[in-house]
């Protein structure tokens, strides 16, 4: 499984702070309990003042298809 975790708090901050981390860290364990085995999550921050258009949606696709890999 791949988790996505995202944060309005901009990075580093949402990872320092355990906004995305600590959910991360939680789905991981509860997929474990399941017996499914996860790949390395991606953290996304500062999403309160992000508009996402076609060209966010790329780099989120090349990060996806590296870790697929």
């Amino acid at each position: 499984a791949l988790i996505i975790s995202t944060a309005t708090t901009p990075m580093p901050w949402a990872r320092l702070f355990g906004q995305t981390s600590a959910t991360i860290k939680s789905i991981k364990r509860i997929f474990n309990m399941g017996g499914i085995s996860t790949i390395p999550a991606l953290q996304i921050g500062g999403t309160l003042k992000c508009n996402i258009d076609e060209k966010d949606f790329r780099k989120l696709n090349k990060k996806i298809s590296s870790l697929l890999r």
